[in-house]
């Protein structure tokens, strides 16, 4: 028997054509692009949340200052109503108007006579 022959031990060295090459840069450009683009994505839809924050948080100052000022209104106006009603009585008395023959329209300030 004839000693068998032994196939040669791999190269430790591998050889890439060109295009090989080539095509490795291409695919790590790609891949540095695509990151890049993802980076940017996140980065606007950061300020766009960060942007929607801001209005939130307007809208809730701005709603904040509307209640704020129709309570001040509302206020005012239940002032105004105790003040008329009170120079409502006033002027009653002062006219000898009786309220069992007169009425009082704090909306209006007017007094008038009603019927019994």
């Amino acid at each position: 028997m004839s000693p068998k022959k032994k196939a040669p031990a791999a190269s430790s060295s591998l050889m890439l054509s060109p295009w090989d090459v080539l095509a490795m840069y291409q695919a790590e450009a790609t891949t540095k692009e695509t990151a890049a683009e993802l980076k940017q994505i996140e980065l606007e839809q950061q300020n766009l949340n960060s942007q929607h924050q801001v209005a939130l948080l307007r809208m809730k100052l701005a709603q904040d200052e509307v209640t704020k000022r129709y309570r001040e209104v509302n206020t005012r106006l239940a002032q105004g109503r105790s003040a008329a009603a009170k120079l409502a009585d006033q002027l009653a008395e002062r006219h000898q108007i009786s309220w069992d023959t007169h009425s009082y329209n704090p909306d209006t300030g007017e007094i008038y006579a009603v019927e019994t």
